[in-house]
C-alpha cells in the first residue's frame, strides 16, 4: 500500500512538471481533481470539496519549485511586499472623556505589546499549537504540510492545518480569508518574502498583535484585558493555553460565548506544550487543573456605547494604522445622570403602563459640545442609536420655526389667532387637510402667547399660511434643520422626519442666534459661525411662556428655562427640548416599530425626564468654572427686553393688533370671528330685520367661515380675505354702505354696486322699502344734500362721545329719514386685563401669572 501511495505522489508531481508559471493555477486544479479521484477509491474516506482543494493546495506548494523552476521562484521572492489589505488593517480608536479618562474603544481592540514583555510560557503555547517548527522553516513548512496531509488522510477529515505562523500573519494583514487555491498560493509566496525581510521575533510579535481572539479583541494584550482584566505579561500557563486554543475558531471557541469548548482546546494546547518539551509533565498537570477552574470576565456593559458609535462614525481622520487616541466632549457626570434618570423614570412598571419601549436623550453645551448621549435604554440589547439614526416626526417641536418666521415678518405677541378647526387643500388630492388639537380642544380667539403655550394646531396652521410656507422652511433651515422639508399644508405640525440630535442643535441655534453644529471630539471641532444674530426676544418669550403656563409646565425648574413639547399623531412620538443659559437637553420617547404609546405626550414623561435631568445636573453646573453660556446676558433678560419697552395696557382698544380666523356674519349683521363681532371701519352693514333680511341672508351665505386677516386699531377692523380687502368685497356686492371719510376705493366699490343694482341697491329692494335711504341722494337738491351730511356728521360725533364714555361700540339702523343709535356694552377683542402682581409691569415674563 505504501508503495502504491508513493507511486501516486510521483505520478502527481510528474503531471505538474513542465507547466509554465501562467499555467500554475490550472495545474493545481488538475492536481486537486487527480487527488480527489484517487482518494474516492476508498468508500470510507469522505472528503468535501473544500477539503480536497485545501489538501491539493498543500501538495502544490511542495511541488511548486519543481513545476515552475527555481529561477522564477527566486525572482518572485525578491518582489516588493504588497500593500496591507484595508479590511485587515482597520484602525483602533481609543476615546477619552473631558477628564482624560478612557471611556471605550472602537474598531479592532488592539494593544501593542513587546515580545520581550511576554512570559516564555505564553510564547511557547502559541508555537506549540500553531507552528512547532516556527524557528526552523522559512515561511512555508514542507514537513508540516506533509504531516498535516498524513493526519487528515488517516482521519478522513481536516484535523490539522499546514499553515505556519508566518502564513497566518500574511492572511491577517495582507489577504482576505477566502478559501481558494489562488489565495493559498499568494499566502505562501508572501510568507517566503516576509521571512526574507523580517526577523522571526518581529514576525511573532506582529502575529500576536494582529491575531483575533473573539469579543473584538485583536492581539494578545487586548485578549488578556478583555477576558482576564490583566496585562499579557501577567498571564499564567492555563490562561495562555486558553487564549492560544481559541484562535482557531474564535467565533465558536471564544471563552465568553463557549467556555467549555475553549477549555477543551486549552487542554490540547497544554498537551502540545508537554510534547514539545516547553512544559514539564508536573507543571502541565497543575495547568490542566487550573484550566478547569479558570473563568473569564463577562463582556462589560457599555453605557457610553451609543456615544462612542457616533463618535467613531464622525471621525474624519481614520487613515493611519497606528492606534488613534481621541479626546471627546463627553462629560461622565452628565452621562451618568442621563443614564440613571432614564432608568429611574422609565422603570418596568412605567414602561408597561405607558407602552413605551425606547427613549433617547442628548445634552449639549451652547457651542455644540455633546456632553451626554443616550441612544436607547439598553445598548447591549440594541446598538441602534435613536438619538442620531432614528428619523422621527418632531410634531409640535416644529412650531417654533413657524412662529420664528412670523415674528421676523412683523407678527406680534399680542396678535390674535383663532383656535378653531382649519381646512387646507392638499395639492393633487380632492380631500382637505383639517387637523385637530389634542383632545379636540377649541379655545376660540387666542393671543400669540396663548396659542404657543397651548400648542394649538389650528393657530399654527393659520400663522403658517399668513407668513408663507417658504418662509417657514427658510427659518427651519436657518436654524440647521437637516430634513427634506416640503411646502405641504401639514408643514407647521412637524410631519417631516428628522433626528433628536438635529432638533437639539436647531433649538441651540435659536438660543445662540446663529447655527450651532454639534460635535463629539475636538479633532473635528466646527469653525465659529461667521454670521451672528441676536436671538429673537419674542421667540424666547414664547418658549419661556410654554414652560411657565403651557404644555411644558411639567418641566419647570428653579432656573429660567425655555422649551417646547412635541407629540405626533396617535402618540407615536413624544418629545421635549428645553434649554437654560448653560445647557440644552432633548428627550424623545417612542417605539421602534412605530406602535402608539398609551397617551404619552411631550408634556408628560419627556418633560418629567428633562426636569429630573436638569435638577440633578444643577449642582454639576454650579461647580463648573467658566461655564459656557448661550449669551453674555441671561436669556430671560433678553426675552423681557421688548416687553420692558411696552407701557402697561391702559386701553386695549389703543393697541394695534392682527387677527386671523374664520369670518361669518352675526345675527346682528356684523362681521364675527370666533363669535367675536368686529366693526369694519368706514362701512355700515345692513340690519337683519325688516326688508334688509334678504340681503343679510345673501351676505351670511357668502361669508360662511371665510378665512380673514384683520388689522385692529382703536376698536375698528380692516380685514383682508386672501388678496382682497374685505370691506371692498362687501360694498361691491351691495351688502353695506360707506360711512363718512371712507377711502376712495370703498366709495368706488359702492358706486359699482349702485350701478349694477346689487344688494341693497337692487330694484327689488327699493320696491319693498319705501323709506328714505341715508346715502341715496339721488333727486335731492344741493342744500338738501348738505343738510343731510351735517346731520350725519353730528350723529357720528355723538356716537363717538358715547363710545368713549361707555367703553362700548355703537351700532346704528336706519328708520325712515332718521338714524337711531344704540350703544352696546359688548367688548369685542377686549379681554380683561391679566392679573398682575403688585408693583410689576404687565406683560413682563415672570410677572404674568397666566397666559
Amino acid at each position: 500500500m505504501a508503495t502504491r501511495k508513493g507511486m501516486g505522489m510521483v505520478l502527481l508531481l510528474h503531471r505538474l512538471n513542465g507547466l509554465q508559471p501562467s499555467k500554475l493555477t490550472d495545474g493545481w486544479l488538475e492536481l486537486a481533481r487527480l487527488f480527489r479521484r484517487k482518494v474516492s477509491m476508498r468508500s470510507s474516506f469522505k472528503f468535501g470539496r473544500k477539503s480536497v482543494i485545501a489538501i491539493g493546495a498543500c501538495l502544490a506548494l511542495v511541488a511548486a519549485p519543481f513545476a515552475v523552476g527555481l529561477p522564477y521562484i527566486n525572482a518572485l521572492l525578491s518582489a516588493p511586499l504588497p500593500e496591507r489589505a484595508p479590511v485587515n488593517n482597520l484602525q483602533s480608536v481609543i476615546f477619552y472623556d473631558t477628564h482624560g479618562d478612557e471611556i471605550g474603544i472602537r474598531g479592532p481592540h488592539r494593544r501593542a505589546v513587546s515580545l520581550t514583555a511576554l512570559p516564555d510560557h505564553t510564547i511557547a503555547a502559541f508555537i506549540a499549537i500553531e507552528d512547532r517548527r516556527f524557528f526552523d522553516h522559512q515561511g512555508v513548512d514542507t514537513y508540516g504540510i506533509l504531516r498535516a496531509l498524513k493526519s487528515n488522510y488517516e482521519a478522513g477529515y481536516i484535523v490539522e492545518g499546514g499553515s505556519t505562523i508566518t502564513q497566518q500573519l500574511v492572511k491577517n494583514i495582507y489577504l482576505s480569508a477566502e478559501q481558494t487555491v489562488s489565495r493559498k498560493m499568494q499566502e505562501a509566496v508572501i510568507a517566503l518574502q516576509l521571512e526574507r525581510r523580517w526577523s522571526k521575533e518581529r514576525i511573532l510579535e506582529e502575529y500576536l498583535y494582529t491575531v483575533y481572539f473573539g469579543n473584538n479583541a485583536y492581539g494578545i494584550e487586548a485578549a488578556a484585558e478583555s477576558y482576564f482584566g490583566k496585562e499579557a505579561a501577567e498571564l499564567t500557563v492555563a490562561e495562555s493555553a486558553l487564549l492560544a486554543g481559541c484562535i482557531k475558531a474564535p467565533g465558536r471557541n471564544a471563552p465568553h460565548i463557549a467556555l467549555d469548548a475553549a477549555r477543551a482546546r486549552g487542554h490540547l494546547v497544554l498537551e502540545a506544550m508537554i510534547e514539545t518539551g516547553t512544559l514539564s509533565l508536573l507543571d502541565g498537570q497543575v495547568a490542566h487543573y487550573e484550566l478547569e477552574l479558570l473563568d473569564v470576565l463577562e463582556p462589560k456593559p457599555e453605557p457610553r456605547g451609543h456615544f462612542l458609535d457616533h463618535a467613531v462614525a464622525t471621525l474624519s481622520d481614520f487613515s493611519t494604522r497606528d492606534i488613534l487616541h481621541v479626546e471627546t466632549t463627553l462629560d461622565p457626570a452628565y452621562q451618568d445622570i442621563a443614564q440613571s434618570v432614564l432608568q429611574y423614570t422609565l422603570d418596568d412598571k412605567t414602561r408597561q403602563s405607558s407602552a413605551v419601549s425606547e427613549a433617547a436623550l442628548v445634552a449639549m453645551r451652547p457651542n455644540g459640545e455633546i456632553v451626554a448621549m443616550v441612544g436607547g435604554l439598553d445598548y447591549t440589547a440594541s446598538q441602534f442609536n435613536r438619538a442620531t439614526q432614528a428619523n422621527r416626526q418632531p410634531g409640535s417641536l416644529f412650531k417654533v420655526f413657524v412662529y420664528d418666521a412670523a415674528l421676523r415678518q412683523g407678527w406680534k405677541l399680542d396678535d390674535i389667532v383663532a383656535d378653531i378647526p382649519f381646512s387646507l387643500e392638499i395639492p393633487g388630492k380632492s380631500e382637505l387637510y383639517q387637523p385637530t388639537n389634542y383632545n379636540n380642544a377649541q379655545r376660540g380667539l387666542l393671543t400669540t402667547r396663548q396659542a404657543f403655550a397651548f400648542s394649538s394646531n389650528a393657530a399654527a396652521l393659520r400663522v403658517q399660511e399668513w407668513v408663507g410656507r417658504d418662509r417657514v422652511i427658510k427659518a427651519a433651515q436657518r436654524a440647521g434643520v437637516k430634513a427634506n422639508l416640503e411646502a405641504y399644508p401639514s408643514l407647521a405640525l412637524g410631519v417631516t422626519e428628522t433626528t433628536l440630535l438635529n432638533m437639539v442643535a436647531a433649538y441651540a441655534s435659536i438660543a445662540k442666534g446663529h447655527m450651532v453644529e454639534p460635535y463629539l471630539h475636538t479633532r473635528d471641532k466646527p469653525r465659529p459661525a461667521l454670521i451672528r444674530e441676536a436671538p429673537s426676544s419674542d421667540l424666547l418669550h414664547l418658549m419661556y411662556g410654554n414652560v411657565q403656563a403651557g404644555t411644558g409646565h411639567a418641566a419647570r425648574i428653579n432656573a429660567a428655562s425655555f422649551g417646547k413639547t412635541g407629540t405626533t399623531q396617535d402618540h407615536r412620538d413624544a418629545w421635549y427640548i428645553g434649554f437654560t443659559d448653560e445647557l440644552i437637553v432633548g428627550v424623545w420617547l417612542g417605539n421602534d416599530d412605530y406602535s402608539p404609546m398609551n397617551k404619552v405626550t411631550g408634556g408628560s414623561l419627556p418633560a418629567v425626564i428633562w426636569k429630573n435631568f436638569m435638577t440633578q445636573a444643577g449642582p454639576v453646573l454650579a461647580a463648573e468654572q467658566n461655564t459656557l453660556r448661550f449669551q453674555k446676558r441671561p436669556l430671560l433678560d433678553i426675552a423681557n427686553e421688548e416687553q420692558d419697552k411696552q407701557q402697561p395696557f391702559s386701553n386695549w382698544r389703543e393697541e394695534k393688533r392682527k387677527l386671523i380666523g374664520p369670518a361669518r356674519i352675526s345675527e346682528y349683521g356684523y362681521l364675527s370671528v370666533a363669535d367675536q363681532e368686529l366693526y369694519l371701519e368706514y362701512i355700515q352693514p345692513v340690519s337683519p330685520y325688516g326688508s334688509y333680511y334678504q340681503v343679510h341672508q345673501e351676505m351670511t351665505d357668502g361669508f360662511a367661515n371665510v378665512e380673514v386677516v384683520c388689522e385692529l386699531t382703536d376698536g375698528y377692523a380692516t380685514c383682508r380675505a386672501g388678496e382682497n380687502d374685505l370691506a371692498e368685497m362687501i360694498l361691491e356686492k351691495g351688502w353695506a354702505r360707506t360711512l363718512y371719510g371712507a377711502p376712495s376705493g370703498y366709495i368706488a366699490s359702492e358706486n359699482r354696486a349702485r350701478e349694477n343694482t346689487l344688494g341693497i341697491w337692487s330694484d327689488d329692494y327699493y320696491a319693498r322699502y319705501a323709506g328714505y335711504e341715508r346715502y341715496d341722494m339721488r333727486g335731492l337738491s344741493w342744500r338738501q344734500q348738505q343738510r343731510l351730511e351735517e346731520q350725519r356728521q353730528a350723529e357720528e360725533e355723538r356716537f363717538r362721545r358715547e363710545r368713549e364714555r361707555d367703553g362700548g361700540y355703537t351700532y346704528g339702523t336706519v328708520t325712515g329719514r332718521t338714524i337711531t343709535g344704540a350703544t352696546s356694552q359688548r367688548r369685542p377683542l377686549r379681554p380683561e386685563n391679566p392679573p398682575v402682581r403688585s408693583g410689576q409691569v404687565v406683560g413682563r415674563l415672570g410677572t404674568v401669572s397666566s397666559y
